[in-house]
């Protein structure tokens, strides 16, 4: 009968919310802030997380700064071929994050199919109850 594996430390569920990497500044450290805490409440957090969590915080930073690009000028959306080139990173980086929501249990079927269907919506957070409201109704 094969030995039963220990299971390794690091990738227990944090208890606490890590602080944000100093090389996390502006509104990528602010989504680490806001999104962080909520994700250790599912228990959707580890050590060996962290970095995946950075990489989905920069790029909801480039997503957030190309918003408000198409804010400030909306023709640069598109142009007299189609999409922008920005326009084109935009969907490229939405389609990314949708991936890494997904990984992180942040829409309500991901959240499900990680086991933490138990969780009170309402008590995982503003940011992803609201994203999942706004994205899926409800």
């Amino acid at each position: 009968m094969p030995k039963k594996l220990a299971r390794n430390p690091v990738s227990k569920p944090l208890i606490t919310p890590p602080d944000p990497p100093d090389s996390l500044t502006g509104e990528a450290r602010q989504y680490w802030l806001r999104v962080a805490p909520e994700l250790v409440k599912i228990g959707a957090v580890t050590m060996l997380h962290l970095e995946a969590l950075e990489c989905l915080c920069r790029l909801w930073a480039e997503y957030a700064s190309i918003n408000l690009c198409f804010d400030a000028d909306p023709r640069a959306r598109f142009n007299d071929t189609g999409a922008t080139p920005i326009a084109k990173r935009h969907l490229e980086i939405l389609n990314q994050l949708q991936r890494m929501w997904a990984k992180f249990g942040m829409t309500p079927d991901a959240l499900n199919k990680l086991g933490r269907s138990n969780v009170d919506p309402e008590s995982v957070t503003p940011v992803i109850h609201q994203f999942a409201k706004k994205k899926y109704g409800g």
